[in-house]
């Protein structure tokens, strides 16, 4: 439930500003692969406060760790959620093709990460050794699954 207590602490505007800007959440669940669950329509769905749930959670890291590594810890999640909206197609070679840049931009920073380097890591296996790099491209069911793999 963490995921939909940080959208909701970002759609009620109680995650701190600066933070809430640098993740670049929505608050919206629709919009977020890994949240698309038959079973949960609404993130206000009634029998939930995840607001609430969300200053209970922000209160307990607070008691546990400086407010840099609460951010972190934030924008962990929130790089999770934009990872999971990382799609891929097939080229004319059958190889992984990342259909739009921009949750992998956002994925990348939040991690503080090159973006290039994301890129290859979830499109191609290194099948080289210390002394050389040779680089397999994964084709896309292959790097869905990596993907799903580095978003646990």
């Amino acid at each position: 439930h963490i995921f939909y207590q940080l959208l909701q602490a970002v759609s009620s505007g109680i995650l701190d500003t600066d933070l809430q800007n640098s993740i670049a959440l929505d608050g919206s669940v629709e919009d977020y692969k890994y949240l698309c669950n038959k079973n949960v329509s609404n993130i206000d769905d009634g029998f939930l406060d995840y607001a609430s749930d969300w200053k209970l959670t922000s209160f307990a890291l607070d008691a546990l760790m400086t407010y840099e590594e609460k951010a972190e810890v934030i924008r962990v999640l929130a790089a999770i959620l934009h990872l999971g909206n990382v799609n891929f197609v097939a080229d004319a070679d059958g190889h992984a093709e990342i259909i739009d840049k921009m949750p992998l931009r956002l994925a990348a920073s939040l991690l503080k990460m090159d973006e290039d380097r994301l890129k290859l890591v979830l499109t191609c296996k290194n099948l080289g050794n210390i002394h050389e790099t040779i680089l397999s491209p994964y084709n896309q069911p292959h790097a869905t699954t990596t993907r799903n793999a580095m978003a646990k």
